[in-house]
C-alpha cells in the first residue's frame, strides 16, 4: 500500500486523466446496466413477457463519458485544487476546510455542471439544446450533487492529503458518475 500512495504523489496530470477517463467509462457502464435492469424489471410486471423492452448498451455514450473524464474532468479538477491551495495558502485549520468546501460546492460545482452539459452537447451534436437542458436540469442536478459531494469533499479537504484528493474524488465519482450518466442521458 505504501508504494501506490508514494506513486500517487508523483502522478502527473496524464496519469490522473487516464484514471479519470477509466472511472468515467466504468460509471457510464454501471449507469447503463442500472437502466437496463430497471427497464427489464419494470417490464416483467406485465403478463406478456415477449414485450419486454430493454435498452441496448450504447458504447458511444461510454466513449463520450470517458473522453470527458480523460480530457476535461481530471485536468479541470487537478488545476482547481491547485488554485484553491494557492488562493487559500494563508488560511489554516477548520476555516480552511469550510472555505474550500464553500468555493468547491457553491462556486465550482455549478460551473462544472455547465461545462459538462456544453461538452456533452458538442459531442452529442445537440449543442443548440444545451441552454434548455441547463434550465431544466441544472438546479435539480446541483441539489443532488450537494447531497453527495458536500460530505465527500468535507472528508477530502479535511483528511485527504492534497496529492490524493483527485484519486479520492475519482473513487467516489464512480457511483456519482453512474447516477449522473443516467440523469444526463434522459431526454438528450
Amino acid at each position: 500500500l505504501h508504494y501506490p500512495l508514494r506513486r500517487q504523489r508523483q502522478m502527473c496530470i496524464r496519469d490522473r486523466s487516464v484514471t479519470s477517463g477509466v472511472i468515467y467509462c466504468l460509471g457510464d457502464i454501471l449507469g447503463q446496466k442500472i437502466e437496463q435492469y430497471k427497464a427489464a424489471t419494470a417490464n416483467t410486471k406485465y403478463d406478456d413477457i415477449d414485450e419486454v423492452i430493454v435498452p441496448q448498451y450504447d458504447i458511444g455514450r461510454t466513449i463520450k463519458f470517458g473522453i470527458f473524464g480523460l480530457l476535461i474532468n481530471a485536468p479541470l479538477i487537478h488545476y482547481w485544487y491547485k488554485f484553491l491551495d494557492w488562493l487559500l495558502q494563508n488560511v489554516k485549520g477548520a476555516k480552511l476546510v469550510w472555505i474550500q468546501l464553500f468555493l468547491d460546492e457553491i462556486i465550482f460545482g455549478p460551473i462544472y455542471l455547465v461545462i459538462y452539459y456544453y461538452v456533452m452537447g458538442i459531442m452529442n451534436g445537440t449543442l443548440k439544446n444545451v441552454p434548455k437542458k441547463i434550465k431544466r436540469e441544472l438546479i435539480p442536478t446541483a441539489i443532488e450533487s450537494l447531497k453527495v459531494w458536500v460530505p465527500v469533499q468535507y472528508i477530502n479537504f479535511k483528511l485527504v492529503p492534497p496529492h490524493l484528493r483527485v484519486l479520492f474524488g475519482n473513487l467516489v465519482a464512480l457511483g456519482w458518475n453512474a447516477y449522473f450518466s443516467i440523469i444526463s442521458n434522459k431526454n438528450k
